[in-house]
């Protein structure tokens, strides 16, 4: 992912087309418990991906589009979710 430039790949389909979205992003997130990681270590968090591109009809934001604007509203989705 650091070598994308990202924080956040989300793979996945719309509209029956294959899309790879990627945006780097700089947040938090507190778990409690006993980690061990090592520095080739990777740490996976689920999250809530649902609404990242939500809506219907023209409100659905397009992962597959370039255009700013709906990147960072998709963006700003992905953050709320983690």
């Amino acid at each position: 992912m650091a070598a994308a430039g990202a924080s956040i790949i989300a793979d996945g389909t719309i509209d029956g087309a294959a899309f790879s979205f990627s945006t780097p992003m700089d947040v938090e997130q507190e778990l409690e418990g006993n980690f061990v990681l090592g520095s080739s270590s990777n740490l996976t968090l689920n999250v809530d991906a649902s609404t990242w591109f939500g809506g219907s009809g023209s409100a659905r934001l397009d992962p597959r589009t370039r255009r700013s604007g709906r990147r960072s509203r998709a963006t700003s989705s992905a953050r709320s979710s983690v």
